[in-house]
């Protein structure tokens, strides 16, 4: 289904982007977020803004929706009355909706999702996947500089990864049997795009030509340092770990995420030249990627 376009609407139609985690979605929802009135008023796609701003954080993704029905735990999920989704998903005939969050939907949920909210039969997932090394790499650069966890690559692979790993097919199947179509657009095209993440994806999406002169350009968004920066970024941690007790105990998930997000982008900037970290487990990985059933077998 890679590279499947849209025909032309006559009925109401959902497209909801789901991710994957780390393939420039923040970049394009930003980008969505601030011409949401320029797709509106162009190609009557609705993205829906005012559907971000039902948390109390600012989103530029419709994260609230998808921490309410699928992630009650989360730091900021609220409670949202789903009939003012409903209300919104009537008003218009193409709906643009983005978390990376639904993809930890059940097949349940997304039975359930469809019923709460009216959805309309046509209806569709967008997926954005990239080589597998990459991702888990990108994956476990954010986890290190968000202070999630502390392992060193290999064990990050090993213990996190790969007992969690499930292909692109796997992660699709329950929204193509409740109903979804699936458009799969590749992580590499779309960063190597001359136009910017949010248009390669509308203009992929919906088969449409973006007007670049009326487009408001955010830039990118949530970029990790380079692994050598975070590996000593992760040792410099476990070191002070070790030598005193943890000063962010008492601090909120969201404020340790932040200072660790600020530590980590601070040791870039050191102008000291650190040496290449020590290896890194990079080939082990790698190999081991080599020898397991294709991710992307969709």
């Amino acid at each position: 289904m890679v590279g499947h376009r849209l025909s032309s609407i006559t009925d109401s139609e959902l497209v909801l982007h789901i991710g994957l985690p780390k393939t420039a979605t923040t970049s394009i929802q930003d980008n969505l977020f601030e011409n949401s009135e320029y797709l509106l008023h162009a190609f009557k796609i609705d993205y829906h803004r005012d559907l971000c701003n039902l948390a109390e954080v600012k989103c530029t993704g419709h994260h609230p929706l998808a921490w309410d029905l699928f992630n009650p735990q989360h730091e900021h999920r609220k409670s949202i009355d789903h009939l003012t989704v409903k209300e919104h998903l009537a008003t218009a005939q193409r709906h643009l909706l983005s978390s990376e969050w639904f993809v930890q939907a059940s097949f349940k949920q997304i039975t359930e999702l469809v019923e709460l909210w009216q959805l309309p039969s046509r209806r569709k997932v967008v997926i954005v996947y990239r080589d597998e090394f990459a991702h888990v790499k990108s994956l476990w650069l954010q986890a290190v500089k968000m202070g999630l966890t502390f392992l060193p690559f290999e064990q990050f692979y090993f213990q996190r990864y790969k007992p969690n790993r499930s292909t692109l097919k796997q992660k699709c199947q329950r929204w193509l049997n409740n109903g979804f179509d699936v458009q799969v657009i590749n992580f590499e095209e779309l960063i190597a795009n001359e136009s910017s993440p949010g248009i390669y994806f509308v203009e992929t999406v919906y088969n449409i030509k973006v007007d670049g002169s009326q487009w408001i350009e955010t830039g990118k968004s949530n970029v990790s340092p380079s692994i050598n920066i975070v590996e000593y970024y992760r040792r410099l941690v476990c070191m002070i770990d070790r030598l005193s007790s943890n000063k962010l105990s008492s601090r909120k998930t969201a404020e340790k995420l932040a200072l660790h997000n600020k530590c980590c982008t601070m040791l870039e900037k050191v102008t000291l030249l650190l040496p290449n970290s020590p290896s890194l487990g990079l080939d082990v990985v790698q190999r081991d990627i080599s020898q397991m059933p294709p991710y992307y077998d969709f």
